[in-house]
């Protein structure tokens, strides 16, 4: 390539300068390209062929999983390992982050997904000292079902990886399915919201859904509400039961109460009796203990009825009534 320079000529500069030659050392077509101080701007489309990448921050493509991306942004900061999509219009559209599969293997070829083709996933990896290969956790969509023109049917799996070494992937741990039932610790849901445990066969407690209120004024509760609508289709209009757990007045132990309507209808209380409430939410007289410690020198089991007074009778478990002032 030959070329001339003029050095009384005044320095190039401005908007697009071009600088371009082909293989014959001529000047080509224009280039594009504004040059200020420190910042180059490309104006038009900007192509990169495939099996080249762009690398932001760092000379060097870096593997992180279990490929090494041919499009990387690397950094040490907030500012520099950073990607924001951000956009500014006067209407309702947001930024996207868009992520598409086809099983073509040809460039912009459509062929159509199959069930469980896996649409997009992000992936979460931290370094173990050695590599940045291993996942702590990911995000993935897929596909879910039967597929027809202008349609795919998805769900989100959500996973994460266990503490037991040498597992460098995560294991699936809830997924949201294409008619909206949620289900935890199963691949499968019937129904709107499913939570199995799978652990391992064991007679030890282990809660497998647990619920807390941390406010400590009143009567805390943790409840379970549940909710059926009356009237014609999206009145609005909700019958309601609950199950809750309330601690008692001096915050030493904890009841369970059940709630029809937003009154209480009976109460498990702390020392094991269960005490019936009317329509009004007023308790009953009588309590219902079911107890081993039975009196008499027997020593079957049995259950007593109690009431503000006295305890007014037993029944016991082999049939047995006795009754008492």
């Amino acid at each position: 390539v030959k070329t001339a320079v003029d050095a009384s000529s005044t320095d190039p500069g401005g908007s697009n300068t071009q600088i371009q030659y082909n293989n014959s050392g001529a000047f080509g077509a224009s280039a594009n390209l504004t040059f200020t101080g420190s910042l180059l701007t490309l104006s038009g489309d900007q192509v990169i062929t495939d099996g080249y990448g762009l690398i932001s921050g760092h000379t060097a493509r870096v593997q992180v999983y279990n490929s090494t991306g041919e499009n990387q942004i690397l950094g040490t900061t907030d500012a520099d390992a950073n990607l924001s999509i951000t956009r500014y219009s006067n209407d309702n559209g947001p930024p996207n982050l868009v992520f598409g599969k086809s099983r073509n293997g040809s460039l912009g070829g459509q062929t159509i997904v199959a069930d469980g083709d896996p649409l997009g996933r992000i992936i979460f990896c931290g370094s173990d000292g050695v590599d940045m290969r291993s996942a702590g956790a990911w995000i993935e969509a897929e596909c879910d079902g039967e597929f027809e023109a202008d349609n795919v049917s998805g769900r989100i799996i959500f996973a994460t990886t266990p503490d037991n070494a040498g597992s460098q992937d995560p294991t699936e741990r809830m997924r949201i399915d294409s008619s909206g039932n949620t289900s935890i610790g199963s691949a499968s849901a019937d129904h709107i919201f499913h939570v199995q445990d799978v652990g391992a066969n064991s007679f030890n407690t282990k809660f497998v859904l647990d619920l807390e209120n941390t406010r400590r004024s009143g009567y805390t509760q943790a409840a379970i509400e549940l909710a059926s609508e009356y009237g014609s289709g999206g009145s609005g209009n909700f019958r309601t039961s609950a199950i809750a757990a309330e601690l008692i007045s001096d915050q030493s132990a904890t009841d369970i109460v059940f709630y029809s309507e937003s009154t209480e209808r009976m109460r498990l209380d702390s020392n094991g009796y269960i005490q019936q409430f009317n329509g009004a939410g007023t308790p009953y007289g009588t309590k219902i203990e079911f107890t081993g410690a039975a009196p008499d020198n027997r020593t079957s089991f049995f259950i007593k009825l109690d009431d503000t007074a006295a305890t007014r009778g037993y029944w016991w478990s082999d049939g047995d009534i006795t009754t008492s002032d």
